[in-house]
């Protein structure tokens, strides 16, 4: 939506969408396309899915209260859950 395309026009780069997958999608998006983790991002509305799974594999990864996490949940997070 309109967050990607903030990001596209922002980074000059062309974004890769996907859905939310199991523990082989981000495995799989970084080999297919050749993309180191420390530098991409993950952006997500959640701390326990998109923020975990960035968090997982190394991701930076970025919250943007658009969605289900609020801030007030962000902050109260353990270090180790928090986006980063």
């Amino acid at each position: 939506g309109c967050m990607v395309a903030a990001v596209q026009v922002a980074s000059d780069m062309h974004p890769v969408v996907v859905g939310k997958g199991g523990p082989w999608l981000l495995p799989y998006l970084l080999q297919k396309y050749g993309l180191d983790p420390q530098r991409t991002a993950i952006v997500g509305d959640r701390l326990d899915t998109d923020i975990a799974l960035g968090r997982e594999g190394g991701l930076v990864t970025v919250l943007p209260l658009t969605g289900v996490t609020t801030a007030e949940a962000a902050y109260a997070a353990p270090a180790e859950d928090a986006p980063h």
